[in-house]
């Protein structure tokens, strides 16, 4: 079979005639457990799959961006290093709770609408709101928001990466507070 290795008969041919002559049968050659295109190199190819995965998630962690992963009703399942620092927080803190309790309470449903106006057909947009930092300061994020969906179109939640926008925000607003 390919694929596999077998032992060959390595008998000499007078052993081989000598046991057919006493009606001993050859023993069947033995498949050696070793695959050479299965079981090793799957092996290997999954040693690589979590190497790269790995490595993906310290990227992703190291990122100064926040990076939040949400289920379709909001609550975190995944947060990284530089969200946390911006907020002040640990991931324990973080995971499992609702990313609307950062945010301010007039940006709330403005935001529940941009995010069901993703579709499967879709499903990127950018939002900018206000949140509360841990140390009682509000500021301006802006946030690029996907909407994850099944093969079927049904929602299995949201993917965001923000950035403080706080700074261009307040650059925006400067010219209307100096001339009004």
């Amino acid at each position: 079979m390919a694929g596999f290795e077998t032992d060959v008969d390595r008998r000499s041919p007078d052993d081989r005639r000598e046991d057919a002559a006493r009606g001993r049968r050859p023993a069947a050659p033995k498949r050696k457990s070793r695959m050479r295109d299965g079981g090793i190199e799957r092996g290997a190819t999954e040693a690589a799959l979590r190497e790269s995965e790995a490595n993906y998630r310290a990227l992703i962690d190291d990122l100064p961006e926040l990076i939040c992963r949400s289920l379709p009703d909001l609550t975190r399942t995944h947060v990284n290093h530089g969200y946390c620092s911006y907020f002040g927080k640990s991931r324990e803190e973080l995971i499992g709770r609702n990313f609307l309790d950062l945010l301010s309470e007039e940006d709330r449903e403005p935001l529940k609408e941009h995010l069901v106006s993703l579709t499967p057909e879709n499903p990127v947009g950018t939002f900018e709101h206000r949140v509360w930092r841990q140390d009682g300061e509000i500021r301006w994020q802006q946030w690029t928001n996907r909407a994850v969906f099944d093969e079927a179109g049904k929602l299995l939640g949201y993917q965001a990466v923000g950035r403080d926008y706080n700074v261009c925000k307040l650059a925006e607003e400067a010219p209307r507070q100096v001339f009004c």
